[in-house]
């Protein structure tokens, strides 16, 4: 594997909470698939609920690993996680603004089942760096202060 290939779980309300977090994950050479990106052709309306369950679940399942935007997620995020747990992909929970409490400390149906929370985008990238030593020896996380 050339590059760690990345999905992120969060809800599309969030997109500029995505975009950060695409962002500061491209810059470690990760490929990014971001549900925010979505757009469906020439879909139904009655169909966009398939046409985005398909194109998530086909997105998680090229996904070497998932990151769980932490600060807020619903159902629909809760079924991706479920979905990568069931696939034996690693979760990696983040929360980006320290001040917002996270949902993953009440969820105690997912909690156990994924990587510890990151406190911030460069707690995740320490995170995922360990986690994944195909990642270039040149990577921006190299320079990341532990």
């Amino acid at each position: 594997m050339d590059e760690l290939c990345i999905y992120i779980s969060i809800p599309i309300r969030y997109r500029q909470e995505a975009a950060t977090i695409e962002r500061a994950l491209q810059r470690t050479g990760a490929r990014v698939l971001n549900p925010c990106h979505l757009v469906p052709d020439d879909c139904a309306k009655d169909k966009l609920p398939t046409f985005f369950a398909h194109a998530c679940y086909r997105m998680i399942d090229a996904a070497d690993a998932v990151v769980l935007f932490a600060n807020y997620y619903g159902r629909d995020c809760a079924t991706e996680i479920g979905y990568a747990i069931h696939a034996g992909t690693p979760v990696f929970p983040v929360v980006l603004d320290r001040r917002a409490s996270d949902n993953l400390t009440v969820d105690w149906m997912i909690r156990p089942l994924v990587q510890p929370l990151s406190q911030g985008l460069d707690e995740l990238l320490l995170r995922l760096r360990d986690c994944a030593p195909t990642l270039p020896a040149s990577s921006p996380l190299d320079r990341v202060d532990r």
